[in-house]
């Protein structure tokens, strides 16, 4: 039963690389010495790319970056081919003074590339709120939507398929104890396997 789990998570993302590589997309070769970049200039959306070496025959290319997005955590693709991403805005305030406390909460967002230009044109936000700041995993099956915010996790219900939730459950309550018990074990059977 693990194994046969493990496989359709790997499936899963060997699919998604799949469908991200097959896009229109022309290929570009990066003329940036990113060794000879600043900290700052590392770091701006256009020249990230630049210190990724891509295997040949693949291709690649920003999908998204600030300010669609800020601080992604983690991030899922639904059968539908959009990137479900959670945001941790309000996460190490204290690291990144610059960034004022965003009082609504951290966000789940939807990206679509709705032209098949491989670049996210569209943003959805699915929800927001307080109760999911740090927000450290997600996975959307059908029209649920799995939320891990620990110690937490939560299920988002999306009946309609409108992408706002239409119930939110715990799935998982527990104390930060039992969290750190529970990753041991799964760590530990994980590797086991490999």
């Amino acid at each position: 039963m693990c194994k046969q789990t493990i496989l359709t998570i790997f499936k899963a993302l060997i699919i998604s690389l799949l469908i991200f590589t097959s896009c229109n997309i022309k290929d570009k070769k990066s003329t940036i010495d990113f060794a000879s970049l600043s900290d700052e200039e590392k770091r701006m959306p256009k020249n990230a790319m630049a210190a990724m070496q891509v295997a040949e025959g693949l291709k690649m290319n920003l999908f998204a970056s600030e300010p669609m997005i800020a601080n992604p955590t983690n991030m899922a693709v639904d059968a539908k081919g959009r990137v479900w991403i959670c945001e941790g805005r309000n996460y190490r305030l204290f690291a990144n003074p610059d960034n004022p406390y965003e009082k609504k909460g951290d966000r789940i967002v939807i990206l679509e590339d709705t032209n098949h230009d491989g670049v996210a044109d569209d943003l959805k936000v699915f929800y927001q709120g307080e109760d999911i700041n740090s927000a450290l995993g997600i996975v959307v099956l059908g029209n649920k939507v799995i939320v891990s915010v620990s110690p937490d996790i939560f299920v988002f219900t999306d009946n309609n398929g409108d992408d706002i939730p239409d119930s939110k459950d715990f799935f998982i309550y527990m104390s930060n104890h039992l969290v750190s018990m529970i990753q041991y074990f799964f760590y530990s059977v994980v590797f086991c396997f490999f």
